[in-house]
């Protein structure tokens, strides 16, 4: 179903070339560096916020093109990922729940280092699979 598109990937392209940014220097700076927890810190927060963007997208998406803003707006987000996922938006929806699983976690274990750790782990996964989603989205709406 096609109505008025809301779907703008400036924000997200954005947010996205940030994080890989963050990913970068701290994949090349040492445990031991003054700055480490600090890269780490700007990893997790990218996660989550390249995160929100890509789902907010997905969810956009799937309004506009999948389903009608209305039945959307009452679907639980896991619901969401799996109509993504059947649609070829995203890859299989066990990757991007999980995505939102290490998301969700943060805000409640920020500073255990284990939920930090997973986090850190994922990162580079989540910022591959939202340079795929904005390659299809890009393809889809344009």
């Amino acid at each position: 179903m096609t109505t008025e598109r809301r779907i703008n990937l400036d924000g997200l392209e954005a947010a996205n070339a940030r994080f890989g940014s963050f990913l970068a220097r701290y994949a090349e700076t040492d445990a031991e560096h003054s700055l480490y927890d600090m890269l780490q810190a700007a990893v997790v927060k990218g996660y989550e916020f390249t995160y929100e963007q890509a789902f907010n997208a997905i969810r956009r998406y799937v309004a506009d093109y999948v389903l009608s803003p209305s039945q959307a707006g009452i679907m639980r987000n896991p619901d969401i990922i799996r109509i993504a996922a059947r649609n070829g938006l995203t890859g299989p929806p066990d990757e991007w729940l999980e995505f939102r699983e290490r998301r969700n976690a943060t805000a409640h274990e920020y500073f255990d280092e284990d939920a930090v750790a997973r986090i850190v782990a994922a990162a580079p996964a989540l910022h591959d699979a939202v340079n795929r989603l904005i390659v299809i989205l890009r393809a889809r709406i344009e």
